[in-house]
């Protein structure tokens, strides 16, 4: 039987794959139109997800309850900063 912990660290698993799929096509889509201001943003996008990732699990590990509102806003941030490429990339 897995174990509710198990579970929990390939939720957070999948998670970070699918931020990180995200960060590396954004920094793609950035080298192709040589835009490396939206690179910078698809590479800070993967650092701010790494960064989730490893206290989410190092907390997972410990026993320890994950929830942090800090980290919980992570997501918030990547849609301004998204929004915001869009703007800019359309109205500059």
């Amino acid at each position: 039987m897995i174990s509710p912990g198990f579970s929990t660290k390939l939720a957070n698993q999948r998670t970070y794959l699918a931020y990180m799929r995200t960060g590396l096509g954004i920094a793609g889509i950035a080298g192709t139109f040589k835009k490396k201001w939206i690179a910078l943003l698809g590479l800070v996008m993967i650092a701010l997800n790494l960064l989730q990732y490893m206290y989410i699990n190092n907390q997972i590990t410990e026993g320890r309850d994950p929830d942090n509102y800090a980290i919980d806003m992570i997501p918030v941030v990547y849609a301004a900063i998204s929004v915001a490429a869009l703007y800019l990339q359309f109205y500059r």
